[in-house]
């Protein structure tokens, strides 16, 4: 039996690598985020596949579940952990809406789309409130807003001022690319 890892933004995918060579399991790696991943995996004789999706930007984390869907849902192939238990894995808005399917033990989480909607809620709101981003581990993306006036900020920013294409995302102090704040919301 030969697995495949999927590479990914960030380096987690070498905790696989250790587990196989300490196991001594044959591996091979399989670049999931070259352009030319489809090749990749077509190109690729492994029994099944390895994932651990990026948790440090919205954009790559849905790339590469894409990829993923593509893999297991299109190709057949098979992936550890599933499609459906990584769809969970960092996204809070889907672990949101499991939970409460399934009746577990929750806080009660909202997940707004329109920023009306938004605005309705915030001005009935017990306060603090705890606003999270969708993906991020280690209480990265997490801030608690102590007042209407700082939630309705973050609201403005999350969904525009005016129109939702002047949107410029909630940039929380903390995260920086370069020296530009890295957006955590929206």
């Amino acid at each position: 039996m030969k697995l495949g890892i999927l590479t990914s933004t960030k380096s987690t995918y070498r905790m696989y690598v250790e587990a196989c060579e300490s196991l001594g399991v044959s591996y091979e790696l399989v670049d999931l985020v070259s352009d030319q991943w489809l090749a990749n995996l077509k190109a690729s004789d492994c029994d099944g596949f390895l994932a651990r999706p990026p948790d440090d930007y919205q954009e790559h984390n849905q790339i590469y579940m894409e990829r993923l869907y593509i893999l297991s849902h299109y190709m057949r192939r098979p992936i550890y952990p599933s499609f459906d238990e990584l769809l969970l894995y960092e996204n809070k808005r889907m672990a949101t809406a499991w939970l409460e399917l399934h009746d577990f033990p929750r806080p009660i989480s909202r997940v707004f789309m329109r920023k009306a909607d938004a605005e309705s809620y915030l001005k009935t709101a017990e306060y603090p409130l705890v606003i999270k981003s969708n993906i991020g581990s280690a209480s990265s993306g997490v801030d608690i807003v102590q007042t209407p006036r700082h939630a309705q900020r973050i609201v403005r920013r999350v969904f525009g001022g005016g129109s939702p294409t002047r949107a410029r995302g909630y940039f929380k102090r903390g995260p920086r690319v370069m020296g530009i704040p890295k957006p955590q919301y929206g």
